[in-house]
């Protein structure tokens, strides 16, 4: 494995604020609901973002670090 050269790759940029920036809508969609599943099918529905709601219902840590992880395909 080979050392990763930050140096030449390109930084990160926001795909959401991107869009905004371009004057181009961005849509999203909340999950309310602690589910791994559903996180998973969300993330492959086209939509620019996901919104996790942590505050009014009760997902974990844990169970947000695996629904973020499913959202990625891992």
């Amino acid at each position: 494995m080979s050392p990763v050269d930050f140096e030449s790759e390109a930084p990160w940029e926001n795909p959401v604020r991107r869009l905004l920036k371009e004057g181009k809508p961005a849509v999203g969609v909340t999950i309310t609901v602690p589910s791994v599943e559903i996180a998973a099918q969300a993330a492959n529905m086209g939509f620019d973002f996901l919104w996790i709601e942590m505050e009014h219902s009760p997902t974990t840590l844990e169970t947000l670090r695996n629904m973020v992880l499913a959202t990625r395909g891992l």
